[in-house]
């Protein structure tokens, strides 16, 4: 059975992704942006909403490390300025493939599918190759992923209670 993904707020994502110490939450394009140390890759979700405070229009994830940074959109945009310009001079990556729809409200769950391959798998290139160039195949796959029993389970996690080091697995 599938399941329709409808938009997500910052407070449900949180509640999927607040085990993870590596996770450091919501923020609006003109919010202040963590920033890793030295020897950690952090990742947070940024919506795409110009106006502060405004009702979010589009959410991205950033996986940020010592050395180098990875964009995802699920439409498969580069960063905006706005995103580009608060990280070091290192190896920024983003996606450049469309998994989602235009007229779909899918995007944050996306977002969390990358974040949690990542955290589990430390490859970004195979959490990529799941999807096709079929929008509506992707959201099939996603919404058996985001309604998985194991993904499910992560929300009854206190926050912090997972901690992975990605860096350290091979890609």
């Amino acid at each position: 059975m599938s399941h329709h993904l409808d938009a997500i707020s910052n407070i449900e994502i949180d509640s999927y992704l607040n085990p993870f110490c590596s996770y450091k939450g919501c923020f609006g394009i003109k919010d202040e942006f963590p920033r890793p140390n030295r020897s950690e890759t952090i990742g947070f979700f940024v919506n795409l909403d110009r106006t502060r405070g405004g009702p979010g229009t589009h959410w991205v994830l950033v996986l940020a490390g010592p050395s180098n940074s990875f964009y995802f959109d699920p439409f498969g945009m580069p960063p905006p300025t706005e995103v580009i310009r608060r990280f070091p001079p290192t190896e920024r990556n983003y996606n450049r493939i469309s998994v989602q729809g235009i007229r779909k409200d899918s995007c944050g769950y996306y977002d969390i599918y990358v974040f949690l391959y990542f955290m589990y798998h430390g490859n970004l290139d195979h959490a990529l190759n799941m999807f096709t160039n079929d929008t509506n195949k992707n959201d099939t796959i996603l919404s058996k992923f985001i309604y998985s029993d194991d993904v499910q389970r992560l929300k009854k996690l206190k926050a912090c209670s997972l901690d992975f080091d990605p860096s350290s697995t091979s890609h």
